[in-house]
C-alpha cells in the first residue's frame, strides 16, 4: 500500500514538473480567451446559411479556446483550419469549469450531471436566439467532455421541454476524442493528499471519481447511452459515432491517459491519432493527419444531413439562400391540373372523410 502511494505521488510530482515546464515555455491562448468569459456557449464561426451546428466540448482542466489551440498558435484550429473546409457550418464552443485542481484557489463543485444540464440549457438558448432550433448538431468532445456530451444527450432525450428535447432530436453525430468511456488512471490523483500537491488549494473529487474504472456513474451513463444508440439504430435514425484514441504516452508518466479499450465503443469506428492525450486535439496545419481524419468525417456528416435539412425547410419555411440557389424547383402546376388531382384524391377517400379544404366528401353508393 505504501509503495503504491509513493508511486502515485512520484508520478504526480513528475507530471506536475513537466506541466510547469510546458507552461513556462508559453502556450498562447487566443486573444478572445483573455477577454471573454471562459464558460458557456460561444460562436467561433457564424454562418447565415448554415446547414449544421458543430459544437466543441473540452475536457478535464480544459478551456473552450485553449484546448483547441495548438502550441505556438494564436487561434483555435476549428476557426482557422476547419471553417474554410465547412463553409456552410456554424461552429461553436462550450466552456465549463472542469478544473478539479483549483485554478483560482477553489475548484468548481458542479457535478458532471450539472455540466450536462447546463450544456443543453445554454445550447438550446443560443440556437433559439440564432433561429437554429431545428438545425442538425454534431458534437466534437475531448476527454471528460465526451462524458458530459453523452449525459447531455440522455438528459435531452424525452425531456418535457420541447426546446431541450430538440437537442437530442437534432443530434446527428458525435466525435469522441480520448473520452474515457470505461475510466482513466487519473482518478488516482484524487487520492493524493492535498499537501502533496503543493500549490493546489482544492480538489473537485467528484469529477475525478467519475473517471475512475468501475465508477457507477460512468458505467450508468455508458450503459444508458449504449441502449439509446441501439434504439436509434433500430428505428433507422442512427446517431453517427466515431472514437479517436491517443497513440502516445503522456510524458513523463509512461502511460496513455486513456487506453484504446477505454476510448472506443464496440461496433463503432475507431481511429488513432499519433499524439498524447493533451495534444491529440492540437492541429497545426491542414496536412496534419488528425485534422484530415476529423475534417473529412465532419464534411461527410454534413453532406449526409443536408438533404434532410433542406426537406425540413421545404415543409416549414423558406430555405436558406444556399438551398434556393442549389435546389431545382419542379415545373409549376396549372390550376386545372390541381383541380383534377383534388377530384382523384376525393374519389379515393371513404365516405365521410374530409378533404384538405375542410368539406365532407360523400361518395355515391
Amino acid at each position: 500500500m505504501g509503495d503504491q502511494r509513493k508511486e502515485t505521488s512520484s508520478k504526480f510530482a513528475a507530471l506536475r514538473a513537466w506541466l510547469s515546464r510546458r507552461d513556462a515555455a508559453g502556450h498562447k491562448s487566443s486573444p478572445e480567451s483573455t477577454t471573454a468569459a471562459p464558460y458557456g456557449v460561444h460562436v467561433w464561426v457564424d454562418c447565415a446559411d448554415a446547414t449544421v451546428d458543430i459544437c466543441f466540448i473540452h475536457g478535464l482542466t480544459g478551456d473552450r479556446d485553449r484546448t483547441w489551440t495548438a502550441h505556438a498558435q494564436q487561434e483555435p484550429w476549428p476557426r482557422t483550419l476547419l471553417a474554410p473546409e465547412l463553409k456552410s457550418a456554424r461552429i461553436l464552443t462550450y466552456g465549463y469549469d472542469a478544473y478539479y485542481l483549483g485554478k483560482d484557489g477553489v475548484a468548481s463543485q458542479n457535478r458532471l450531471t450539472d455540466h450536462a444540464q447546463n450544456l443543453i440549457n445554454e445550447l438550446a438558448t443560443n440556437r433559439r436566439l440564432h433561429g437554429a432550433s431545428t438545425r442538425p448538431i454534431v458534437f466534437v468532445a475531448h476527454s471528460l467532455g465526451g462524458i458530459v456530451c453523452k449525459k447531455a444527450v440522455l438528459l435531452s432525450h424525452g425531456h418535457p421541454d420541447p426546446a431541450l428535447e430538440d437537442i437530442f432530436k437534432c443530434t446527428k453525430g458525435i466525435i469522441f476524442m480520448g473520452t474515457p468511456h470505461r475510466g482513466a488512471w487519473m482518478v488516482k490523483w484524487a487520492k493524493v493528499p492535498v499537501k502533496v500537491l503543493g500549490m493546489v488549494k482544492s480538489t473537485n473529487v467528484g469529477l475525478l471519481k467519475a473517471l475512475g474504472s468501475g465508477e457507477e456513474l460512468l458505467e450508468s451513463i455508458q450503459q444508458d447511452f449504449g441502449h439509446l444508440l441501439q434504439r436509434m439504430s433500430i428505428s433507422k435514425t442512427p446517431i453517427e459515432i466515431t472514437c479517436f484514441y491517443e497513440e502516445l504516452t503522456m510524458s513523463p508518466t509512461g502511460q496513455t491517459v486513456v487506453s484504446r479499450d477505454s476510448a472506443t465503443i464496440p461496433n463503432y469506428n475507431a481511429i488513432s491519432i499519433h499524439a498524447n492525450h493533451r495534444e491529440m486535439v492540437w492541429f497545426d496545419t491542414r496536412e496534419d493527419r488528425g485534422f484530415i481524419e476529423v475534417s473529412n468525417l465532419l464534411k461527410k456528416w454534413q453532406h449526409d444531413v443536408e438533404p434532410i435539412y433542406e426537406a425540413c425547410f421545404a415543409r416549414h419555411q423558406t430555405p436558406p439562400r444556399r438551398f434556393q440557389q442549389l435546389s431545382r424547383s419542379p415545373p409549376p402546376v396549372s390550376r386545372s391540373t390541381e383541380a383534377q388531382f383534388d377530384l382523384q384524391q376525393d374519389a379515393l377517400r371513404p365516405r365521410g372523410v374530409q378533404a384538405q379544404d375542410g368539406r365532407d366528401v360523400h361518395l355515391p353508393s
